[in-house]
C-alpha cells in the first residue's frame, strides 16, 4: 500500500469503522488495567454480525493492559467493510485500515 492507513480513532464502544470494502491493517486493544477486554472485528458494513466473517478477535486479560496486532503491509481484505464489537469495563480499541 502506498498511502498511510486510516485510523478509527479511539473507540470505547462497538461501532461501524468503515462501510465499504477495505483492508484491515492493525488493531490495538487497551484494558483499564483490571478488567479483561474483548474486541472482535467483522467483515460487515453495519451492525450485523450474524453470519459475518470474523477478521480478528482479541481477548486481553485486564492485567496485561493491552495488545497490538499488525496484519502486514497488505492487510486483511474486508469485502463489506469493518464493524468492531468492544466489551469489558474500560475496554478501548483503535482500528487502522486501508480504504479501497
Amino acid at each position: 500500500m502506498d498511502s498511510p492507513a486510516t485510523s478509527s480513532g479511539l473507540k470505547t464502544s462497538s461501532a461501524v469503522i468503515y462501510d465499504k470494502s477495505c483492508r484491515l491493517q492493525s488493531v490495538q486493544v487497551n484494558t483499564d488495567g483490571t478488567n479483561a477486554a474483548t474486541v472482535i472485528v467483522y467483515d460487515s458494513e453495519d451492525t450485523t454480525t450474524s453470519g459475518r466473517l470474523v477478521l480478528a478477535k482479541f481477548i486481553v486479560p485486564g492485567a496485561q493492559g493491552g495488545d497490538f496486532r499488525h496484519f502486514n503491509d497488505i492487510g486483511i481484505y474486508a469485502n463489506r467493510g469493518l464493524y468492531c464489537t468492544i466489551s469489558g469495563t474500560g475496554a478501548e480499541a483503535i482500528v487502522a485500515y486501508f480504504p479501497s
